[in-house]
């Protein structure tokens, strides 16, 4: 039976890797439709699918769709086969997303101020936006971001939480290996000091006969 040191960690990090491999084909989707078929604009004169702002919008949401999908991809196969060897390139893979998703939410908050008064200096003058009365396209767009934001910080703090249990997995899982491998290295031994295989032991190949004399 498999111990406990190992199973708990391992439930976490295939749960946790399913989910995250569930939501990235969810976002996949998300963004095709997106693409091929995009909201109508609010007081804008364009269509909003020929901004070059929310093409590139999602663009980057199907990479970062497919990257998570390929990474977590990789955590399934590594947790379901136990192979210690994939499962530390898939936490090394994690980090660098890691780093990634904290630069891109440290950026988007540092330029949030800055665009929403670019914003509403552009859009004040339009219809539905008048000095008078709240600008509803900007408070729609400022709720939309703080949705994005606390998503991707909901899926920070599940991805800290999946590379503390795949750490913790991968380091039981070596020590097992290591474990195992060093009771197989014994085994042989004990077989070779019971079973000589390079002893070689000469008798007669002839038993009862006698010698030929000249």
């Amino acid at each position: 039976m498999e111990p406990r040191s190992i199973k708990v960690p391992w439930t976490i990090t295939f749960i946790l890797n399913f989910i995250f491999l569930i939501g990235s084909l969810l976002l996949m989707v998300m963004a095709v439709v997106a693409a091929v078929n995009p909201p109508q604009s609010d007081i804008s004169p364009k269509r909003v699918n020929e901004y070059p702002q929310y093409l590139l919008t999602i663009c980057l949401l199907a990479l970062f769709a497919w990257c998570l999908f390929s990474l977590h991809f990789l955590g399934v196969i590594a947790t379901a086969i136990r192979n210690s060897f994939l499962l530390s390139v898939f936490i090394l893979c994690q980090i660098a997303q890691l780093v990634a998703q904290f630069v891109m939410i440290a950026f988007t908050l540092t330029v949030r101020t800055r665009l929403h008064s670019r914003l509403e200096e552009t859009w004040r003058g339009l219809k539905k936006c008048n000095e008078l009365t709240p600008c509803d396209p900007v408070k729609r767009f400022q709720n939309s971001e703080t949705l994005l934001i606390a998503f991707f910080s909901v899926c920070t703090v599940l991805q800290l939480a999946l590379l503390i249990a795949s750490s913790v997995l991968c380091e039981r899982m070596s020590y097992a290996e290591s474990l195992n491998a060093q009771k197989q290295r014994e085994k042989e031994e004990d077989e070779d000091i019971l079973f000589p295989h390079d002893q070689q032991t000469q008798t007669d190949p002839f038993p009862g006969t006698m010698p030929s004399q000249a």
